[in-house]
């Protein structure tokens, strides 16, 4: 009886700390896709003619892959999270979020005014997805 209780106090003790380990994970995968937007919104607002919007292609690249991977890890954390939780986290970065969005999206509009902007902006596949979700 005494081992049944230890460990069945073991199972809830482990439970909530996994649980609070989900919620540290989301929380800091969102501040990562806050940093990754104002990066893609900083590489974006250096391209000013075709020279500049190459070299910001490979950077574009990388920080395209690296927003997918955040955005899946995002995704999948907050979906076991329950949804007070979720709710709460959605609030505390919702202004920083959009901020960032916006931020990123006034900058790839400006450069794909440019030449060859246009075409560098072909890179961020996972900035078009976020922004149709």
């Amino acid at each position: 009886m005494k081992r049944a209780t230890v460990l069945g106090g073991m199972f809830v003790v482990l439970c909530g700390l996994s649980g609070c380990a989900n919620r540290v994970d989301t929380e800091a995968a969102l501040k990562e896709r806050i940093q990754l937007l104002k990066e893609t919104a900083k590489v974006l607002n250096s391209i000013k003619d075709a020279p500049s919007a190459e070299q910001a292609r490979a950077e574009l690249r990388k920080l395209d892959e690296r927003l997918t991977d955040n955005s899946k890890r995002v995704g999948d954390t907050m979906k076991e999270l329950p949804k007070e939780e979720r709710d709460r986290l959605e609030q505390k970065y919702l202004t920083d979020l959009s901020g960032a969005f916006n931020e990123c999206l006034q900058a790839s509009v400006r450069a794909g005014q440019t030449p060859a902007g246009a075409e560098t902006l072909k890179e961020l596949k996972a900035l078009s997805k976020q922004g149709k979700s």
